[in-house]
């Protein structure tokens, strides 16, 4: 996509520019000439010859300069005819405010599917159709039918819905928050959101970037350009469609695919994307990245003219991942000597309810200037002695002389307005309550550990077999096999194997007596589980026996087995049992893989048992995984602290859990015909003794249940 066309372009012609001031072809108009843009403009209108002081044109074959980009507000059936003639005429930027396309259904889609066809045939960039238009602060540019233009400032937003486009430029005029580009998508149906973030990502006039969207173009396009954007500057995205029912509104709403709300989220990890989950959330830290510094570190200190909110705001921060500050000596001794007796001078600080704003510039003005903290928090309630104007003019004094974030919770209405106001106007982000203020700080420390932890993010590099592999995929495809895994003599873990994941030692039986015989080769105890391309979940039929202590345990559990599944699947195909060592020692993990259908493989990790089934105690990462994201994963789960000497108990060999999830991510990315895979469980041996695979489930893209 060219800069110069769609944000620069030299000559605008707006195609169904009306004279009736309650039409969008003429609020589209007026809205070019009301802010000042410089280029030409041709409305094209066959019926009029002038439409607020412009010459109107038939059609654009009669406009007799070149045009840059055209604007169309007609009926959507008449839109690709009309696209027809911008090619011919030879413009390459065309918007489509128009609805009435895919976002209908069917027969809008195949109107949609035409007009992609004709730009693609003329080399035409189409934004929209379904969209509001967009806006450009910098060239004094206003191709949309907003009822208002932002004030001018290096944020740029995108948004799937036009609705939310006018919410935010309305929240924007209310709280003097500028943009420079303001980009509505619709329907996406060429340019998308992975576009915008190309064009953005050296773009000075776009320090900061915000997106609404409901689907997601294509994921790992997506995934890259937006890793590009947070090396250099933050991304904040609000990402609706997380529900099955909002996902299927999401669909009606743009025909787009949401993408599962497990893989979304792993996507945003994985790309350093600040997630906003509501509007206020976005508009919340859409303040704070665009006008104050990025936090350094973690360390908050509060101040509060109350003990009550002193403690509200104390708990937002330790049930957060951000930590209270401990003041320096020097701090400490100089609060002791400028505080009145009654005051807490350690933090947080309560500087009391008699106290006026000199009380506050002392309290802010320490805090700032310690080492030790990294970000403040002020809290102020209205009582009879406070003075709000006064505090706020402090605050923003204060702020302008240190490299730190301030952030305050006025906590009232009526009487902090005037309060909240000032700090607004001076670009402090404010709010009623102090949660929302810790919850800013927590996103930009959140943001500022992923710049620091990106380094670490390498791509790794390990021995592998990739040409035993694809020989073992093709062996299965010829077959007809899709489920490769449940014996652990499968396919699915010679697979494993090859990309040098340790598997427990099997082998099949197809009678009672040949169980016994392997189970005394391979050492008692031993596990006994079906074998069947037709059973999923074997402990159903009674599929599984564990604990067996010589052979004629075996023979026994091997009929018990077989009894069991004939009663209770009797069409299933049994191959035979397989038996393999029991291992009682260590911890049992799960690590997998499933491919989503918008971001491609997604990696999970677990623990076993209860942790995953009742609790989901469960991560997930896009991948591939470096070892670093994959030692994240392990941290990010509650279970984690079972694996590391919890109370006096055997650590783990962690790095042997990270170095699996690293090779099955590998493998996942290798070859894009595994759909699924499952190693549950794989056991964790005490610390450098490795893993090892005792359950493995592989599923090709067809998804058949055979082993």
């Amino acid at each position: 996509m060219k800069k110069e066309l769609l944000f620069h372009p030299k000559s605008i012609a707006v195609i169904g520019a009306s004279r009736e001031s309650d039409k969008l072809g003429y609020l589209v108009l007026a809205n070019i000439k009301r802010y000042g843009y410089k280029g030409k403009v041709f409305p094209v209108n066959p019926k009029a010859e002038e439409i607020l002081g412009y010459k109107c044109y038939q059609t654009v074959h009669h406009v007799p300069e070149n045009i840059d980009m055209a604007v169309i507000l007609i009926p959507a059936p008449f839109v690709p005819d009309i696209v027809e003639q911008c090619g011919i005429k030879g413009i390459k930027t065309v918007i489509i405010i128009t609805a009435g396309f895919k976002e209908i259904g069917k027969e809008g889609k195949e109107l949609e599917d035409r007009i992609i066809e004709i730009a693609e045939n003329h080399r035409i960039r189409i934004l929209g159709p379904n969209c509001l238009g967009f806006i450009d602060t910098y060239q004094k540019l206003n191709a949309s039918f907003a009822e208002s233009m932002p004030e001018k400032y290096d944020v740029a937003v995108f948004s799937q819905s036009g609705a939310v486009c006018t919410s935010i430029l309305d929240w924007a005029n209310l709280n003097g928050i500028g943009f420079s580009r303001f980009v509505s998508l619709g329907n996406k149906s060429d340019i998308n959101e992975n576009d915008l973030l190309s064009e953005w990502e050296n773009d000075k006039a776009a320090r900061v970037i915000l997106g609404y969207l409901e689907g997601i173009s294509d994921g790992p396009e997506f995934i890259k350009r937006a890793s590009k954007i947070t090396e250099k500057k933050p991304l904040i995205i609000l990402k609706a469609g997380i529900t099955g029912a909002g996902a299927k509104a999401a669909a009606s709403h743009t025909g787009s695919l949401a993408g599962s709300e497990t893989a979304v989220s792993a996507a945003f990890k994985k790309a350093g994307i600040i997630r906003a989950n509501s509007l206020e959330e976005l508009f919340d830290y859409a303040k704070v990245f665009a006008y104050q510094p990025l936090i350094k570190g973690n360390k908050i200190a509060i101040v509060a003219n109350a003990g009550g909110p002193a403690v509200m705001t104390t708990d937002a921060v330790i049930e957060s991942n951000l930590e209270l500050a401990k003041l320096s000596p020097i701090t400490s001794a100089y609060l002791e000597r400028k505080l009145p007796p009654i005051a807490s001078k350690k933090n947080p600080i309560d500087v009391v309810g008699d106290a006026k704003a000199d009380r506050y510039k002392v309290a802010l003005e320490a805090t700032l200037a310690d080492k030790g903290v990294d970000g403040v928090v002020v809290i102020l309630t209205p009582q009879i002695t406070t003075e709000v104007e006064e505090t706020a003019k402090i605050i923003v004094a204060l702020s302008k002389r240190y490299n730190k974030p301030v952030v305050a919770a006025f906590m009232g209405g009526k009487r902090v307005e005037s309060g909240l106001k000032i700090l607004n106007d001076n670009k402090i982000p404010a709010f009623n309550f102090p949660e929302r203020a810790v919850r800013v700080l927590e996103a930009m420390y959140q943001y500022r550990n992923y710049l620091n932890e990106r380094p670490n993010y390498k791509a790794a590099y390990f021995d592998k077999d990739k040409d035993r592999v694809s020989y073992l995929i093709n062996q299965a495809e010829a077959a007809g096999i899709s489920n490769l895994g449940d014996s652990l003599d499968s396919l699915a873990s010679k697979i494993l194997k090859s990309y040098g994941i340790k598997v427990a030692k099997s082998m099949m039986a197809k009678t009672a007596e040949e169980a016994a015989e392997a189970a005394a080769v391979i050492g008692f105890p031993v596990v006994l589980k079906i074998t069947s391309q037709d059973i999923l979940h074997k402990t159903d039929v009674g599929g599984i026996k564990i604990g067996l202590n010589n052979k004629v345990e075996v023979k026994e559990a091997f009929k018990e087995i077989i009894n069991s599944v004939n009663s209770k699947m009797p069409e299933a195909r049994i191959e035979g049992i397989t038996v393999y060592h029991m291992v009682r020692k260590g911890q049992e993990v799960i690590v997998g893989a499933k491919r989503d259908p918008v971001f491609g493989p997604v990696i999970v990790f677990g623990l076993g048992g209860i942790m995953v089934e009742v609790l989901h105690d469960v991560a997930f990462r896009i991948a591939p995984v470096s070892l670093r994201e994959a030692e994240e994963m392990i941290e990010e789960t509650k279970g984690s602290k079972l694996l590391k000497s919890f109370r006096g108990g055997e650590a783990y060999d962690i790095e042997a859990i990270a170095d699996t999830i690293l090779r099955l991510s590998h493998l996942m990315i290798d070859f894009s015909e595994i759909e699924e895979i499952d190693i549950n469980p794989l056991r964790v041996n005490e610390r450098n003794k490795g893993v090892i695979a005792l359950d493995v489930k592989m599923v090709l893209k067809e998804k058949k249940l055979v082993q």
